[in-house]
């Protein structure tokens, strides 16, 4: 018997997703910057103008915001679920040992006896 489980991709895919969310993070810190930058740069030029870009400003940061969450929070549960997919695995495999079944997961060279 063979069976997969591809925890290292799993794993690889939670890790780009956790890193994507520090720097989802740190692009909202430049936009919120940026969007304040803006505000004093158009104080007075236009009575609704600092009113709208305000309300620019404040939902696309939220929006980031929201991403970035979401991509941290994905990551780690595609971390979780690799690990507990690999322990999953060797407990299946000590369990067949114990019923005297060979498996073998795949990718692993195949031990004859």
């Amino acid at each position: 018997m063979v069976y997969a489980i591809d925890t290292e991709g799993t794993t690889a895919v939670g890790g780009t997703l956790r890193a994507t969310c520090v720097e989802l993070r740190e692009c909202g810190t430049a936009f919120a910057h940026a969007g304040g930058l803006v505000r004093r740069g158009v104080a007075a030029d236009h009575p609704a103008l600092p009113r709208v870009v305000d309300d620019f400003v404040t939902t696309h940061l939220a929006a980031i915001t929201a991403v970035a969450s979401a991509c941290g929070g994905l990551g780690r549960s595609l971390t979780w679920a690799a690990q507990s997919a690999h322990e999953v695995e060797l407990s299946t495999a000590a369990d067949f040992g114990l019923r005297g079944i060979g498996a073998t997961p795949a990718g692993s060279p195949t031990v004859r006896p």
